[in-house]
């Protein structure tokens, strides 16, 4: 547990200095590390380490970055295509990708553009 709180605390310290992650969020996290839960299934197979990848999220086994299984699913290719490309990953790994994205996504702001007046 406690090297899991360790790269917790780096990472919730690497997400506010780039900017990804908000006071807020970080707190809750280190708190429910501090109330002995642990992340969700997903978010234990994704990873972010400033040193590998250039601090990009990546699956934790043999490392794949979650940007590549993306790219895969964005051209057409379906889990079981994937899967047999890539024995070693499991379903979930590919399923935790898309939910890495959801929440990025789920964060973003659209601000509509505003129209000048003629």
């Amino acid at each position: 547990m406690l090297d899991d709180e360790l790269r917790t605390r780096a990472l919730a310290h690497h997400l506010l200095s780039v900017g990804n992650e908000t006071p807020t969020r970080t707190g809750r996290i280190l708190a429910a590390l501090a109330a002995g839960r642990t992340p969700s299934p997903a978010r234990q197979r994704i990873t972010v380490d400033p040193e590998i990848f250039g601090g990009k999220p990546i699956i934790r086994g043999p490392q794949m970055a979650v940007e590549h299984v993306l790219g895969m699913l964005a051209a057409g290719d379906d889990l079981d295509t994937i899967l047999q490309g890539y024995p070693w990953r499991e379903r979930d790994d590919i399923l935790a990708c898309l939910a890495s994205l959801r929440r990025l996504v789920g964060h973003e702001r659209v601000e509509p553009a505003l129209s000048r007046a003629s």
